[in-house]
């Protein structure tokens, strides 16, 4: 049986974020900022835009516990 772990979501785990939204389902486009967005807003995002506001979410920390 394959052995999971888990991290806070933090700038220094920023490539294993990505990695984990990448791995199928939505994440990858949506980049967990739908749910922050008005239906306007999130229309008129890039998906460079939508990385680049997870990443300041993640930069301004804490670190979730």
């Amino acid at each position: 049986m394959a052995t999971i772990t888990t991290h806070p979501a933090t700038s220094s785990r920023w490539d294993d974020l990505q990695h984990a939204l990448s791995a199928g389902g939505d994440g990858r486009g949506c980049q967990c900022i739908w749910p922050v967005l008005r239906d306007r807003d999130w229309n008129r995002t890039t998906l460079v835009q939508r990385r680049q506001l997870l990443h300041d979410e993640v930069d301004d920390g804490p670190a979730p516990e």
